[in-house]
């Protein structure tokens, strides 16, 4: 636990030097100590064995994507180890997140925070593929702002090289010219909010004609990804963000016009979270839309907190914190934190 509360103490001791709009010496102390304690570890992370299996026996593996496909090839005829090709991913997705940091957001050091505390970091453990396309689409969005749609399509289609489910990014450039009011949202949310009634026979349709998916399919009544507390707790708090992002939706437009898509995508990921009170795999696919907000909240809690009360800001971050030690511990083998040197030192 210690080594992932330290990463927010850095980013703590940083903030002025991170808040630069160019990388500084503080931005690379931050990447590097991310990308080797994610890089580093050893059987930590739900997926760690799954991808050193793929690694040594990648012809078994059909269905992985062009991009790490490519990868594994190039460096099995280079003789790199697994825990190399680990190292490099990590490497190559937390600098693509930096970078999408510094073009998209005003307060880079408070949205690295949320990435970190919401739970996005801990992805890049357990789901190595599909976290470097969910930050190729962090970038991406830049895209949509100058309105250059062969740019965004050509982003996305490359993420779908590393985890093809980043597909679904896709229509999000047509959001920016769908005009919604705040009372349209309001509804909108609502109606979002009951999609785990059609959870059933949607999968069941799903499932019957596509052999792939069954995976979320329905066993007695239950997916075989039932939902524990973990899972309630942070599919709530994000509805409890949107329902908050909607309230205030006129002053964070104030706050900055990019704001009003940031709203449009995070109330897109309502539908995934009210599924994953169903099937708690759906996380994986609400975090391609729940996680633009790390441009939109920090605006929120300025908005929350207008008088800037120390004492305010202090229980926010404190609770953020608090959410983010209960995903430690909650989800996909996090704990304990153990590195490749044990491995190399012992044998």
């Amino acid at each position: 636990m210690l080594f992932y509360l330290l990463l927010i103490v850095l980013i703590f001791i940083f903030q002025k030097s991170l808040n630069s709009q160019k990388m500084t010496l503080a931005d690379y102390i931050v990447y590097l100590y991310m990308v080797l304690l994610c890089g580093l570890r050893y059987r930590v992370g739900s997926d760690y064995l799954y991808y050193i299996k793929m690694y040594n026996d990648i012809d078994r593996y059909v269905r992985v994507e062009f991009f790490e496909r490519f990868l594994i090839k190039l460096f099995n005829a280079l003789h790199f180890s697994e825990y190399f090709f680990i190292f490099f991913m990590a490497a190559i997705t937390f600098w693509i997140l930096f970078k999408a940091i510094k073009k998209n957001c005003k307060k880079p050091a408070v949205t690295l925070f949320m990435f970190v505390t919401f739970g996005y970091f801990a992805m890049a453990f357990n789901g190595t593929r599909q976290s470097l396309a969910i930050v190729i689409g962090l970038y991406a969005i830049k895209y949509i702002y100058e309105k250059q749609l062969i740019k965004y399509i050509l982003a996305i289609l490359f993420a779908t090289l590393c985890h093809k489910t980043a597909l679904v990014m896709l229509p999000l450039y047509f959001l920016s010219y769908i005009n919604l009011s705040k009372r349209r949202m309001y509804i909108l949310f609502f109606i979002m909010l009951f999609s785990f009634l059609l959870y059933n026979p949607l999968m069941s349709f799903i499932t019957s004609n596509f052999e792939q998916y069954q995976v979320y399919s329905i066993r007695d009544d239950l997916t075989f990804w039932e939902p524990g507390i973990g899972t309630f707790i942070i599919s709530i708090f994000h509805l409890i963000l949107i329902f908050l992002s909607i309230k205030n939706y006129d002053k964070l437009k104030e706050k900055s016009p990019k704001n009003e898509l940031y709203i449009k995508i995070f109330l897109v990921s309502t539908v995934f979270y009210s599924l994953n009170l169903v099937n708690a795999l759906l996380t994986r696919m609400a975090m391609y839309f729940s996680v633009f907000s790390i441009f939109l909240l920090p605006d929120l809690f300025e908005i929350i907190n207008k008088k800037k009360d120390k004492l305010i800001n202090f229980v926010i971050y404190t609770m953020l914190v608090l959410y983010y030690i209960v995903h430690l511990v909650s989800f996909n083998d996090m704990l304990p934190y153990r590195t490749i040197f044990e491995v190399i030192i012992g044998g």
